[in-house]
């Protein structure tokens, strides 16, 4: 069974809106914790706190599939070769003007009524707080990935170019391509490694070089698990036949088990026990490389079209179109979480976490459907209609 193309896969939009939906709920227990402490225990909210990172792990994931498959299709000669221009327009467009709308939606009217400056807004719009000390959670919180996830998409086609084959067999494609993709493996641990060994860099630096944990180099690995699914999935399809999805529907569940336990154990040092035990940086170390293989082992089924339950369920149409308009979904939580905050401080709705969890998340659907009919397939649509180059 040949798989079908990435990105047009109904599961895969599917897979999506489960990783929008954890840094939801993420945000909502975090926003319930400060309107009402005390209906969250510790130890819930350290449980919950984990959707966030699990989430941002499948996005980093699909990404790394998705992002980087078509190239090796070209490699392997079943698919013409991205055009380097198209390619960087559309990655453009997908991200920055969306983006745009909902930062300065939250940053001019629901933040804060302080002005904000204008190089803290070329900052925040340009997308490279993460590159300033102290600020990568700054502006709309969420948009540190967004950094990442940018980098990722400059350098896709810098790792294609470096691992092309100088006689694309088959065979040498793998080889060169296992070899780029293991490469990045090592350069994300290497990176976490180091930085737990530099000295602290003022607030405000622009030495990034000295914190690159929040860079691309400190969460590549995340990407580099994706890439390597689509390396499977490339020369599956090559072959004509998913021997991968063969393989997960027999023993898809059992991996998806040993994902999720994988990252619960992973955890578990830095679980609240009341007697202030932290980790230590071996812990922190490994704990950084088995999320992503854990987010990869859920996500493996998914994205190498495995015919088995989890890929069904997340096929549906509820799931497809939460999928779509995922990007929505991540963008506008946090200034509809906001929002509803801004209307219990100031008396307009009763503190009640239910209220809260209701109006922040149709609030967060309402906003990323508009983003999407209004905003995002518009703009795409016009991209799509640019001849190649």
């Amino acid at each position: 069974m040949a798989i079908p193309e990435a990105g047009r896969e109904p599961a895969i939009e599917g897979l999506r809106a489960v990783a929008a939906g954890f840094v939801l709920v993420f945000h909502l227990i975090g926003a319930i914790a400060i309107v009402r402490p005390d209906r969250i225990s510790r130890r819930f909210e350290f449980w919950t706190d984990q959707f966030g990172h699990f989430g941002v792990a499948l996005f980093f994931v699909v990404s790394g599939f998705v992002l980087y498959r078509p190239w090796l299709r070209a490699e392997l000669g079943v698919a013409p070769r991205p055009q380097l221009g198209r390619y960087f327009v559309r990655r453009f467009a997908r991200i920055y003007p969306a983006y745009w709308v909902a930062a300065i939606v939250y940053l001019a009217w629901l933040l804060t009524p302080e002005p904000i400056g204008v190089s803290a807004w070329v900052e925040y719009l340009a997308l490279v707080q993460n590159y300033r000390s102290g600020h990568f959670t700054a502006g709309l919180g969420v948009a540190w990935t967004l950094v990442i996830e940018v980098s990722f998409y400059l350098c896709v086609p810098v790792v294609a170019w470096c691992a092309r084959s100088v006689t694309p067999s088959p065979r040498s494609v793998v080889v060169r391509q296992g070899i780029a993709i293991g490469t990045l493996l090592a350069v994300g641990h290497a990176t976490r490694f180091i930085a737990l060994h530099l000295e602290p860099v003022p607030s405000g630096s622009w030495q990034f070089w000295r914190f690159p944990w929040v860079t691309l180099l400190g969460f590549v690995d995340w990407f580099a698990f994706g890439m390597g699914l689509a390396l499977i999935a490339a020369v599956n399809e090559r072959a004509g036949a998913n021997r991968a999805a063969a393989f997960l529907r027999r023993h898809g569940s059992g991996l998806l088990a040993a994902g999720v336990v994988m990252y619960c154990g992973a955890h578990l040092a830095d679980f609240p026990t009341g007697r202030g035990v932290a980790m230590n940086d071996a812990q922190r170390l490994i704990r950084g490389g088995v999320i992503p293989f854990a987010a990869a082992l859920v996500a493996a089924p998914v994205l190498l079209a495995a015919p088995m339950w989890l890929t069904r369920v997340l096929a549906r149409p509820v799931a497809v179109w939460l999928g779509t308009i995922s990007y929505g979904l991540y963008l506008w939580q946090i200034p509809a979480i906001r929002l509803v905050r801004n209307l219990i401080e100031d008396g307009h709705l009763p503190a009640r976490p239910e209220l809260l969890v209701v109006a922040s998340t149709t609030f967060t659907v309402g906003a990323a459907t508009a983003s999407w009919y209004l905003l995002e397939r518009p703009t795409m649509q016009v991209i799509g209609r640019l001849r190649p180059g």
